[in-house]
């Protein structure tokens, strides 16, 4: 295409936002970018970051450095973010569904059910900066997808109607149903999710049908590649361009 006729301000603002609709649309793994310094520069395109914010969180930042060797160089949930960062509520809101953990290669201290409080305890934790229990001895398998944190707590009830699991049960454990429905996401396929959608806009939470569509793909198949491959465009495409 002949981009020498695009004014160069144009030029660079369109390959900017094609840059961050293609970073945040296949996620950043941010123990990778730490551990492989020549990737670190993607994360400044995630939605919520920038230069600024991306180079204190995988920069050559002495703080940061500091913290990460008390934590075997790796983060290992989203939460730490804000924990270990000092990420903002805000900031970590904004950006915290396209940083990705490989949980898988973290180990299996997964959270269960009666680990955490609910998203809701979570938020307001964030934001006051003050947990009531300890963050940095958990795995959230929920971490490695693009589902935001703050509906975690739809993904696991989906997957325990899913599962028809009683979750009146005093052992019930959502966190082991979501598990299972990771391993077997077919199950997921006879939800009624316009039933689920319209139950939480009873509750003030309002259209959430298209999240929750987004959610169930997401649990089949984390962080599948969505991108449309590659093909070399026809004549009249070029003409076209």
């Amino acid at each position: 295409p002949p981009q020498e006729h695009v004014v160069k301000e144009d030029l660079l603002s369109a390959l900017y936002c094609e840059f961050i609709n293609r970073v945040n649309e296949v996620g950043v793994d941010v123990n990778k970018a730490i551990a492989h310094p020549h990737t670190q520069s993607l994360v400044q395109y995630v939605c919520g970051l920038g230069p600024r914010k991306a180079s204190v969180l995988v920069g050559n930042s002495f703080v940061f450095a500091q913290i990460l060797k008390q934590n075997n160089n790796r983060l290992e949930n989203r939460t730490q973010l804000v924990t270990m960062c000092h990420m903002g509520p805000k900031v970590f809101i904004n950006c915290a569904g396209f940083i990705k953990i490989d949980t898988a290669s973290l180990g299996d201290r997964l959270v269960s059910a009666t680990h955490l409080n609910s998203w809701t305890i979570r938020c307001s934790c964030l934001i006051h900066m003050n947990f009531p229990c300890s963050t940095d001895s958990y795995i959230e398998v929920l971490d490695g997808s693009r589902v935001h944190p703050e509906t975690y707590e739809w993904a696991r009830k989906m997957a325990v109607d899913a599962l028809e699991y009683d979750e009146s049960a005093e052992d019930a454990n959502p966190a082991g149903a979501l598990e299972e429905i990771l391993e077997n996401p077919e199950r997921l396929k006879d939800l009624d999710l316009d039933a689920f959608a319209e139950e939480l806009e009873r509750q003030g939470y309002g259209n959430k049908g298209i999240t929750l569509y987004d959610i169930r793909a997401e649990l089949s198949c984390r962080y599948k590649d969505l991108r449309v491959p590659y093909r070399v465009p026809n004549t009249e495409e070029v003409f076209n361009i």
